[in-house]
């Protein structure tokens, strides 16, 4: 919402209200207080409830007993992580997946781990996707975000794009440190 914080409830559940209301396609509210300084209450949540267009939730939040408790409390709700850290925390709890910003340079790692959680009732394959998981954003986190997915992509044959202003791309020498790493990693 607005960049002014702290809003009242009333204001929050206007603000969404409104938008489900005039959307023509099934929304998700999008839990991502780090970057909005507007945390999501449960007690919106509990009031849209049963909007039409209301069908889902991402947690970005990495807080594994928060998305948890929102699993537990809205399981008429598609629930997905938003942090590439707790899947395999999530999933045997009932997220439904994940929208995530590391996907983009790794689809195959993130997909891994919901394919582990799928096909292995053991959870075996799971934990261990997600263990590489682990080692990946070890490394790329280190680089500023959306920088170091344009940087990957390049070097897996995608197009050289850059970020937009007020961002930066990486500089030579955060490239370097970075495909150094991901290869040593066994990443790339």
């Amino acid at each position: 919402p607005f960049f002014v914080k702290n809003p009242s409830p009333l204001g929050l559940y206007n603000y969404f209200k409104a938008l489900l209301d005039s959307a023509d396609i099934p929304l998700l509210l999008y839990h991502i207080p780090a970057f909005t300084a507007v945390p999501i209450p449960d007690e919106l949540i509990d009031n849209l409830l049963g909007h039409p267009n209301l069908v889902g939730m991402k947690n970005s939040t990495g807080d594994i007993a928060h998305t948890v408790g929102w699993l537990e409390k809205y399981p008429q709700l598609a629930l997905y992580s938003g942090s590439d850290l707790i899947h395999e925390h999530v999933y045997p709890k009932g997220a439904h997946g994940c929208i995530s910003g590391l996907s983009n340079a790794f689809p195959e790692l993130i997909s891994a781990v919901w394919q582990g959680y799928s096909e292995d009732p053991s959870l075996v394959k799971m934990r261990e996707a997600q263990q590489r998981v682990l080692v990946m954003a070890e490394i790329v986190r280190k680089y500023p975000f959306v920088a170091n997915n344009k940087t990957i992509l390049a070097h897996r044959g995608f197009p050289r794009f850059h970020v937009r202003p007020s961002l930066v791309d990486l500089t030579p020498e955060q490239e370097d440190c970075l495909i150094g790493e991901l290869k040593t990693a066994g990443l790339l």
